[in-house]
């Protein structure tokens, strides 16, 4: 199977992605994937994507910020036409020369020109959107895709021909199955050197971090310095990751026994596996990924999120009592920590929410996913 695939600017697009690269190679290894990425500095997808061994073409692409007002607004309009044009040209060269029998789109910038070059070239075209509430760019995209492919079920009602859609959850790449047990727990602090009976509370704000949960993480640290048997674990994103430092240093707070602080964590699959509670942004890929491992969290929407979709995400894990669902605007730092503390001392409820969040898990996404198109390219 030849197959194109664009998704990224965030590791939520570009992930699922990835995913569902891994499920075609490993059920079918003479497959050729091209990935296609955004042309912005830094971007996750051109560094990753590589790290994962797929080829990457770069096409030009931007969307308006909504959020740079009405003037701003007006000429982004003119200058996403000029690149989502150049964009459109670049993919159907791209198209042209690869060949390939299926286009994917996860979501990103890259995402309309690929898609609407791949409906002129007249290319089996399908999305993969992961929230509960879908983002303005794929429901303008589902008119050219074959089928779209829903992380959440509640998805299905926001698109004009909900006949296309099909609920398979998000998929998650195969490191993380299997780290829902003891066994994996114990092999995952072993490997980290983290004592086995430590509370490990890991902390993260997405891929470009967040200073709020980094705060709240702070006064955590503040409050437990003393209390033996804890390890906690920030990730500050990479812009935040200096300051950070610094200010646990001059509070007296940087041990390095404890406190674990990077910028970005790689190693997500251990680190994960390792933990006891998660406080997090509800993302819709950390959300699959936090319950393949069966762990239990504190969920805080990122209240800036496209209509609000973090919080209906996080809602439908905290519903099945996986997750606990604090929004940011009623979050009380000293209550929130005291929640924390409830939970550290109450191994039971931590395994209850664990399981729930594990019922959430969407196991066989990917396989869904690649059975599909495989079935839509026989038909054919």
């Amino acid at each position: 199977m030849r197959v194109m695939i664009a998704g990224g600017g965030t590791g939520g697009h570009l992930y699922p992605a990835l995913a569902i690269a891994d499920k075609i190679m490993e059920r079918e290894p003479s497959s050729d994937i091209l990935f296609l990425g955004s042309p912005y500095k830094d971007v996750i997808e051109c560094r990753v994507v590589p790290q994962a061994g797929y080829k990457i073409k770069i096409v030009p692409c931007r969307w308006v910020d909504r959020a740079e007002g009405p003037l701003m607004n007006f000429i982004g309009l003119f200058l996403t036409a000029g690149m989502t044009a150049a964009g459109v040209i670049k993919s159907l060269w791209l198209i042209k020369r690869f060949k390939p029998d299926v286009v994917i789109g996860t979501g990103g910038f890259v995402c309309p020109p690929m898609l609407f070059a791949a409906h002129l070239a007249g290319k089996k075209s399908y999305l993969q959107e992961q929230n509960a509430i879908p983002g303005m760019t794929n429901k303008l995209l589902s008119r050219y895709a074959e089928r779209v492919f829903l992380g959440f079920e509640s998805a299905r009602e926001h698109f004009a021909d909900p006949g296309k859609t099909m609920y398979t959850g998000n998929p998650v790449r195969k490191s993380f199955f299997g780290r829902n047990t003891k066994e994996a727990k114990k092999a995952a602090r072993e490997q980290l050197g983290i004592p086995q009976d430590d509370f490990v509370l890991m902390s993260f704000g997405g891929s470009l971090g967040s200073p709020m949960i980094n705060d709240l993480c702070f006064d955590y640290l503040a409050g437990c310095r003393d209390i033996p048997g804890r390890t906690t674990i920030v990730g500050t994103g990479r812009k935040h990751y200096a300051a950070y430092e610094e200010r646990l240093k001059e509070a007296g707070l940087f041990d390095e026994r404890k406190v674990r602080v990077s910028p970005f964590i790689d190693n997500m699959t251990d680190v994960l596996t390792a933990a006891d509670l998660l406080i997090c942004r509800a993302g819709a890929l950390s959300l699959a990924e936090n319950t393949v491992c069966g762990k239990p969290s504190i969920l805080i929407p990122l209240p800036e999120a496209m209509d609000n979709h973090q919080y209906y995400n996080a809602k439908s894990i905290a519903d099945k009592g996986g997750a606990i669902l604090a929004e940011e605007k009623d979050i009380d730092p000293a209550s929130l920590i005291k929640a924390i503390e409830e939970l550290a001392g109450d191994p039971e409820k931590l395994e209850q929410m664990a399981e729930a969040s594990y019922a959430c898990a969407p196991v066989d996404a990917a396989d869904v996913i690649y059975e599909t198109i495989k079935q839509d390219l026989e038909r054919r």
